[in-house]
């Protein structure tokens, strides 16, 4: 079960659920919802409100999800009941669902090393999934643009870019238009801790919905990027958001 809510003055799809999320990508008829995913937090949104090329990003969208507890929240505010969805915590269930139902799944992004552990943790996780096609973030351009018509052979397929924003959007905006029935959605450092090249916030925070607090205190120079919530937190109160 999902619904769609205006926060500002982008369209938020919210999920009961991250299962009824995943299930709504590969419904398990065979199909893929195609779509452009971007998660969304207050960060992001703040961003927006002042940067054109975020807005653009955001915008550009057609599947946005609440990724951030600050957008959870203000989503409940607003009388819709809804969960957070860690992009994370989606993209490893994709794979899940995709190695059971037999859907291909294409990985771009990261360092090579990094690549080829996630390839290979990947099968060995779910020996029957379908990699269509891994590339590092260093290729060219002449490899992506091969790497976009293996997506196309493919006939579509779930397709995660590991490559930081602005630059992943602006990747799957190309890829789109090659490959439109694909699912695409950018990931940023997802295969670094898929991995353990990089720490997450340990289970206790995550499930308590405070990884931003955690990664505060073991990056305490974060606190500049976490000011933005303090004017985000006044507009949601305050209705105009």
């Amino acid at each position: 079960m999902h619904n769609i809510i205006k926060l500002a003055g982008l369209d938020i799809t919210a999920f009961d659920t991250l299962e009824s999320m995943a299930q709504f990508i590969l419904p398990g008829d065979g199909s893929v919802t195609s779509a452009v995913a971007v998660a969304m937090n207050p960060e992001k949104i703040m961003s927006a409100r002042k940067d054109p090329a975020t807005w653009a990003i955001l915008e550009q969208a057609t599947l946005r999800y609440p990724d951030g507890i600050g957008v959870v929240w203000a989503l409940r505010r607003k009388g819709y009941e809804a969960a957070r969805i860690p992009g994370a915590d989606l993209w490893e269930m994709l794979m899940a669902r995709a190695a059971s139902l037999g859907t291909p799944v294409f990985l771009l992004g990261a360092a090579p090393a990094v690549l080829e552990k996630t390839v290979q943790k990947l099968r060995e996780n779910y020996p029957s999934i379908n990699i269509g096609g891994a590339l590092d973030g260093y290729a060219d351009e002449q490899a992506r643009v091969s790497f976009g018509q293996d997506i196309k052979r493919a006939g579509g397929g779930i397709v995660a870019v590991a490559m930081g924003s602005p630059l992943q959007e602006k990747i799957i905006m190309n890829l789109k238009s090659a490959c439109p029935e694909a699912f695409f959605m950018g990931v940023g450092g997802t295969f670094d801790c898929y991995v353990g090249a990089v720490n997450r916030a340990p289970e206790f925070w995550q499930r308590i919905n405070l990884e931003w607090f955690y990664r505060l205190i073991k990056q305490p120079s974060r606190i500049k990027r976490q000011w933005k919530y303090l004017p985000y937190a006044l507009l949601v109160l305050s209705g105009r958001l």
